[in-house]
């Protein structure tokens, strides 16, 4: 059965793209999250709300007591903070939102996945393509976030891989179902690369490759295959995801390639998220990568750098009005269409 894919074409550059309105540095920020007009980050050691339009600490914070945040959720009752403890490899810690609640640190062993616990775990049996797909379908199904992949779906049934040359400088692109098609395309241009090198628009028409450590990202058409166009990058960039309204991607800018190297650094397993869940950093990187250095967000119609913030990814979400917001470990940035 062929993975369901919407055959609109991707929007013409419109007018207006995002720009950054407010700024503020937040040291050690692990993840963030907003629920109607209320928002939240968790840094090194708190949960702190703070004002969506000034970005200002808004209230009174609370510790939670955690070794790393993985993720942030809000409920019409509590606050929930998920991550690792110093005696559990994964627990919650949770509170009232009215602030009234007592704190409660609950251990949840094999109910809550680890990030890094689901990438460093291979599959254990044969049936990794099955359950693959099976994934895709349930991201397109529910308007997830298009993560970077081996093989990507696209529009009439098909799926695409890249394969590598034995030569840096040339790849080829293989197209499987709804036509059987194969191009050569650019290389990495190193012995070694990152397997994340694939990811689709929602629409199924378009597919974009990142041969990593090559600072450039390229869009295909997911029908012929034929080059459409290209962006330079400001360095080498590993894959995070395409956002479900296919209008921006977030890259991550990694330092460069490890001269002692010798293979490809492996996807991330592919997994099924929430709609509008964000993406832990590490979990959307190999853990043996180059370190990120900054996050950069790109414009897919304007086919464009939109911003280029330091740190390593942390969220992605929409505010209150016609904001997004995007967290690195470092920052957090308030983004609107100017005017």
């Amino acid at each position: 059965m062929p993975i369901a894919v919407d055959t609109v074409e991707p929007t013409e550059p419109p007018l207006r793209t995002l720009g950054v309105a407010t700024s503020r540095p937040v040291p050690d920020l692990q993840a963030a999250t907003c629920s109607g007009g209320d928002c939240w980050w968790a840094d090194g050691a708190r949960i702190v709300p703070f004002d969506p339009i000034t970005l200002e600490p808004a209230g009174a914070t609370a510790p939670h007591g955690l070794v790393a945040v993985h993720r942030l959720d809000v409920t019409q009752e509590a606050i929930v903070a998920t991550g690792r403890c110093p005696t559990q490899p994964t627990c919650t810690v949770s509170w009232s939102r009215d602030g009234e609640g007592v704190s409660l640190k609950s251990p949840l062993p094999g109910m809550v996945a680890d990030p890094m616990d689901t990438i460093l775990t291979p599959p254990d049996d044969g049936n990794a393509a099955v359950r693959e797909r099976a994934v895709w379908v349930e991201i397109m199904d529910q308007q997830q976030r298009l993560p970077f992949h081996r093989r990507v779906p696209v529009a009439q049934g098909g799926m695409v891989t890249y394969q590598r040359s034995l030569g840096q400088g040339s790849g080829k692109l293989m197209r499987v179902g709804g036509g059987i098609r194969s191009v050569d395309v650019v290389g990495t241009g190193h012995d070694f690369s990152c397997e994340g090198w694939l990811a689709s628009h929602p629409s199924g028409l378009e597919l974009y490759l990142l041969p990593w450590p090559r600072p450039i990202l390229v869009a295909y058409d997911a029908i012929s295959l034929a080059k459409r166009w290209e962006i330079e990058l400001p360095g080498p960039a590993q894959g995070l995801f395409v956002d479900p309204g296919g209008r921006f991607m977030l890259l991550s800018l990694t330092g460069v390639p490890d001269p002692n190297r010798l293979t490809d650094h492996p996807a991330v397993p592919l997994e099924p998220g929430l709609p509008g869940e964000r993406l832990s950093g590490r979990a959307a990187l190999p853990p043996d990568g180059p370190e990120p250095i900054a996050t950069l967000l790109l414009d897919l119609a304007a086919k464009a750098v939109v911003t280029q913030t330091e740190g390593s990814f942390r969220a992605w979400f929409q505010a209150p009005g016609q904001a997004t917001l995007l967290a690195t470990d470092h920052q957090l940035l308030r983004l609107e269409p100017p005017g």
